[in-house]
């Protein structure tokens, strides 16, 4: 491959021979002519018909970056209930496993000895209450996500408050559920 860019002359010089040889004239006006020289008007087309065909390319490109967006759109999402599900789930969690003790607490009062079998059937009955009294709530969850309803979300989170009631709060709670008594 042979690059000219030669200015100043004016008669045209013809490219002959078998030898596999490539001119790219840079010259103007062009100083070669032959079937294996490139001029710049060559390269500009070249250049014009790549660029036609990485346009053509454009609408896929643009396919390919809107399905990444949707697959990251909804991995978001799934990610965003996975989040609240667990918190709710965590806190539902701990209250099983303090109503178990407390179960086999009352259990050894009453003098019934609380062994593996009893244990187990404990743990297996309180995951299946769980699960099955949570189950259209999860769902719910899922669906308010996807349509993006904080206002709910935000009332859940509430409602569970990861598992954790204010002092002030529970103060209140008692006092609205300890009918008043009269003195009189």
């Amino acid at each position: 491959m042979v690059i000219s860019a030669v200015s100043g002359i004016r008669n045209q010089i013809k490219l002959e021979g078998d030898r596999p040889l490539i001119l790219v004239d840079l010259s103007v006006p062009s100083l070669f002519y032959g079937k294996n020289v490139l001029t710049l008007t060559d390269l500009q087309d070249y250049s014009m018909l790549n660029m036609a065909n990485r346009l053509e390319e454009l609408p896929k490109i643009d396919e390919i970056v809107e399905e990444g967006v949707q697959e990251f759109m909804i991995d978001h999402i799934k990610e965003q209930q996975n989040e609240i599900i667990s918190r709710i789930l965590g806190n539902v969690e701990r209250v099983r496993e303090t109503e178990v003790k407390k179960a086999k607490r009352e259990l050894e009062k009453r003098n019934i000895n609380v062994d593996k079998d009893i244990d187990e059937v404990l743990d297996v009955m309180s995951k299946s209450i769980i699960n099955k009294g949570l189950e259209p709530l999860i769902k719910n969850i899922k669906v308010m996500v996807e349509n993006d309803e904080r206002r709910y979300i935000n009332f859940l989170i509430d409602v569970f408050n990861y598992g954790h009631i204010p002092d002030d709060k529970t103060e209140e709670i008692k006092r609205k559920e300890t009918p008043e008594r009269s003195d009189g």
